[in-house]
């Protein structure tokens, strides 16, 4: 997806009913892959189980990348751009 570019990842779980397998949100989070192509992670949630769910695989996954999350897709996408622009300098 990224040509072996590292970039910002912006997951969009608006609306999401389902939830992770420890297996899963290990694999997400510990990746070789992953973890060299993930500059920053920016979650859009809109409910208090997605917000339950994210502070939960956070928590016990601890974060290597910086993250935030978001109400709003253009506020992530920002966010995106802003770390995108910090790792590769803003040209």
């Amino acid at each position: 997806l990224c040509n072996n570019k590292p970039m910002p990842f912006l997951i969009d779980v608006r609306d999401s009913n389902g939830t992770f397998t420890a297996e899963a949100a290990n694999l997400i989070a510990n990746s070789p892959t992953l973890l060299k192509l993930r500059i920053s992670e920016a979650f859009v949630i809109n409910t208090i189980s997605a917000k339950i769910g994210l502070a939960s695989y956070k928590r016990t996954q601890k974060p290597i990348n910086p993250y935030s999350v978001f109400g709003d897709i253009q506020s992530a996408k920002d966010y995106c751009l802003e770390t995108k622009n910090n790792f590769y300098g803003s040209n």
